[in-house]
């Protein structure tokens, strides 16, 4: 994948168009750097052991703990999120979800974190809901989802409470131009989310209610969405807050981008001269 700069003025403007035969011209997004996503076994992602001590730790029984993850996950996914920052520093990182595709319906059920060197995993108390299939122009899913990051089991006075509504529709189709290629027959999805996420630390509540938005563009040649735009409402009426942009390539040999700049103009002295 490659991730683009962000230019919100034109983003908005071509996300505003949709309905039939449209076309979406992302030619010329400006490339700033790329990634692999790439998915992993459940049995290889390092958190069984966790995801069982977790859940037994929160009161499921041991049979239960086995069931979820031998029938409710298929896989594991690698994320780059801070959970609204709660994962920015203080030991906690790896974050991975677990998914599961069964009969028609993509879904998320288990969250892994590593805390302090020591994986941890917890079930979702509702799935989430991530693609229902087929994808059909005009078609739409919705559901809520949530889960508890709660360290009070292990002796941390800290947890982050998930909370959120997700509704979906394929909103338009067309053709889709990006810095990859032009791809005609595409689907857009168009999901927004509702959180009400809370953040209990120093015996205090902290809710953090936020939307997004996520625009994906979807061709039956791609398992993945050939382009992903995420954006946010702001708290004044108008466009979308950008946050990302990033869409199926090719490798590139990108620019490099200097971390420090050289003052060119001091003098060295050599010998006192």
């Amino acid at each position: 994948f490659s991730g683009a700069a962000i230019d919100s003025v034109f983003i908005n403007n071509e996300l505003s168009v949709e309905g039939e035969n449209v076309n979406w011209d992302f030619g010329q997004l400006a490339i700033v750097d790329q990634f692999t996503v790439a998915v992993e076994s459940k049995d290889q992602s390092g958190y069984q052991a966790g995801f069982i001590t977790t859940c037994i730790a929160q009161g499921g029984g041991f049979q239960e703990c086995n069931r979820i993850w031998n029938e409710d996950v298929q896989y594991a996914i690698p994320v780059n999120a801070n959970l609204n920052g709660f994962t920015d520093g203080g030991g906690l990182e790896d974050l991975k979800l677990f998914r599961n595709l069964e009969d028609n319906l993509l879904t998320e059920a288990i969250i892994g974190i590593t805390v302090m060197d020591f994986p941890l995993a917890f079930a979702y108390e509702q799935y989430d809901t991530i693609l229902q299939f087929p994808l059909e122009y005009q078609s739409q899913f919705s559901g809520p989802s949530a889960y508890d990051l709660d360290f009070s089991s292990f002796g941390a006075p800290f947890a982050y409470f998930h909370n959120q509504n997700r509704a979906s529709k394929v909103d338009s189709y067309g053709k889709l131009m990006t810095p990859y290629g032009s791809f005609d027959d595409c689907l857009r999805l168009k999901t927004k989310i509702d959180y009400l996420d809370t953040i209990f630390a120093n015996g205090q509540n902290i809710p953090i209610p936020r939307t997004e938005y996520v625009y994906e563009w979807f061709h039956s040649d791609f398992e993945a969405p050939l382009l992903e735009i995420r954006g946010q409402e702001t708290t004044l009426p108008g466009p979308l807050r950008i946050t990302s942009i990033q869409f199926i390539d090719t490798l590139r040999c990108l620019q490099p981008i200097p971390l420090f700049t050289v003052d060119t103009t001091s003098k060295v002295l050599v010998n006192g001269e």
